[in-house]
């Protein structure tokens, strides 16, 4: 849903809306081409990501396996948890599964 500048993105698992501002779009973009033919996998992993890696920094890794990507990758998308907002900061895609605690 397009709000101002920004995009709300709901996921279930979190129960939660992460703004996805234009800015942050054109980022992910700009830092990860490769990403910009992927909306459609960008916006599942958002809403129901496989699972979900705590950072300590306040930030969570929402991971999602794209079969369909390149013989098979993760797609992550970078988020940040604030009790007055969340949003998300960046997404990539990688070939090993990231680590850490699990949500």
């Amino acid at each position: 849903m397009k709000k101002n500048n920004f995009e709300l993105l709901f996921c279930q698992i979190l129960d939660i809306d992460f703004n996805l501002t234009q800015e942050r779009r054109e980022h992910i973009v700009r830092r990860h081409p490769e990403l910009s033919n992927l909306e459609r996998e960008f916006f599942d992993t958002v809403l129901l990501p496989d699972f979900i890696i705590k950072k300590p920094t306040e930030e969570c890794l929402l991971v999602k396996w794209q079969s369909s990507i390149l013989n098979g990758k993760f797609m992550v998308v970078v988020v940040k948890l604030d009790v007055s907002r969340s949003w998300i900061i960046t997404a990539y895609l990688s070939r090993t599964k990231p680590t850490g605690e699990l949500l």
